[in-house]
């Protein structure tokens, strides 16, 4: 099956390929209304000094790079691939909010490059899911007209604000946690967006996400949210793709399991912590619960710790015992001298 995965049937690639499009031609107008003011600016300043070496090359570096951004607009993927009745048909879609869903609906190639071994449940445990909902510098598959990264950093601002959900297949019918309720915990480092979420013990959802993640069944995450800021790359060639970058997210809605990742390189995984009680497992190590194991460590430990005080005091105290032999040995035999 083909590695691009595009997808013209359901709301969220359709949303997706019309606020893509619509982010691309906002970048195209932007640049290219700063580029051309640009230029104008260094034809002004020419008239005036024409000996002006400095603004003539940053007027022959402006002019390479307006004919580079109108050739890539003409080339884009994205451009060619949305019609105009597309954009008409999907409109609703986009104007529900602009939110952005990161999976595709056909199979993906390949399995995930960050996987981790599944652990096995034991009696008596918690299970949680973890794994990275996005990752950073890393291309999606197709997403019906260009490809795109996640920058470095993207989530900073957005973690601030957002009360994120744990979602399944981003179906708000499948919750599985949620950040103010501190059930979902979310942290942004050097690979992409991490994740621990806890599972409910004995419920009939959390049970089966986890047998199916276990399986490895589902072996990858997508994100919702909304864009701040972005930058194109367009195709300089026909034939070749667009290249989206999201610089900055301004809000999270859910992260979460999803069937057909967009991201080859998200993860997801079950782990499993032992409880630290053990009040219903019959004790712990002979000791009736785990809190009385730990007491008597700590009170054993304790003991140790004052004992080795102690020992160090009469250390102390025989040294400056020695000491003051010492010191009287010296005097005797200065006295002897003379």
């Amino acid at each position: 099956m083909s590695n691009e995965c595009i997808i013209e049937r359901t709301d969220f690639s359709q949303s997706r390929l019309v606020t893509g499009a619509k982010s691309a031609n906002r970048f195209y107008e932007d640049e290219n209304v700063r580029l051309t003011a640009l230029k104008r600016l260094c034809n002004e300043e020419l008239d005036i000094r024409p000996d002006n070496h400095e603004v003539r090359e940053e007027l022959h570096k402006t002019e390479q790079e307006l004919r580079a951004l109108q050739t890539g607009w003409q080339n884009s993927s994205l451009r060619a691939r949305l019609t105009k009745s597309a954009e008409q048909k999907d409109a609703k879609a986009v104007n529900v909010g602009g939110i952005e869903r990161r999976l595709v609906t056909s199979a993906p190639a390949g399995e995930s490059l960050l996987q981790a071994e599944p652990v096995t449940d034991s009696k008596g445990s918690q299970k949680k899911l973890v794994g990275y909902a996005a990752v950073f510098s890393k291309n999606s598959l197709n997403l019906g007209g260009f490809v795109e990264q996640i920058a470095p950093g993207a989530f900073t601002d957005a973690l601030k604000i957002s009360d994120v959900r744990g979602l399944i297949n981003h179906d708000s019918n499948q919750v599985l946690g949620r950040s103010s309720s501190k059930t979902l915990r979310l942290y942004q480092d050097g690979t992409g967006l991490l994740f621990y979420c806890d599972l409910i013990s004995g419920d009939g959802l959390s049970e089966s996400i986890t047998n199916r993640i276990q399986r490895r069944d589902i072996t990858g995450c997508s994100f919702s949210f909304t864009v701040a800021k972005d930058r194109w790359q367009f195709a300089q060639r026909p034939g070749e793709i667009d290249l989206r970058t999201i610089e900055k997210v301004d809000k999270l809605y859910d992260v979460g399991p999803v069937t057909y990742p967009a991201y080859n390189d998200t993860t997801v995984s079950v782990l499993v912590e032992q409880k630290r009680s053990a009040a219903n497992t019959g004790g712990y190590k002979g000791y009736p619960s785990y809190d009385a194991y730990v007491k008597d460590v700590c009170d054993e430990f304790d003991e140790f710790m004052a004992a080795q005080r102690d020992r160090k005091k009469e250390i102390e105290r025989q040294c400056l015992h020695a000491g003051r032999i010492i010191n009287r040995c010296k005097a005797q035999i200065e006295e002897s001298k003379t």
